[in-house]
């Protein structure tokens, strides 16, 4: 099963190292499932743990180590997805063809 890590995710799990988000990337080692996540989703992460957290930004930078990157959306991809009427900033991650089979 592939998982789709949104920044929340990504920030979460760095900053609750027990909590249900962190879990996810104990059953990625484990082998039971793929996580995968774009470049936008690790910066808008990254910003956030350095701005509110910033002693969680090695954790961000070590769990990211079990992640598959998948590439940024295209430019035709992102205005494809505008009649959803999602938040601008969601745009990227949520026109990714690579969604496709993620959870």
């Amino acid at each position: 099963m592939r998982i789709f890590l949104a920044a929340n995710v990504l920030f979460v799990a760095a900053i609750s190292p027990e909590g249900r988000s962190a879990a996810l990337f104990r059953m990625a080692q484990e082998g039971l499932c793929i996580l995968v996540t774009s470049p936008h989703a690790i910066e808008e992460a990254r910003r956030n743990i350095v701005s509110r957290h910033p002693k969680s930004a090695a954790r961000l930078d070590s769990l990211l180590a079990v992640v598959t990157l998948v590439p940024e959306a295209s430019p035709a991809s992102i205005q494809a997805a505008r009649p959803r009427r999602l938040p601008e900033g969601d745009l990227p991650i949520c026109s990714e063809p690579q969604l496709q089979g993620c959870v």
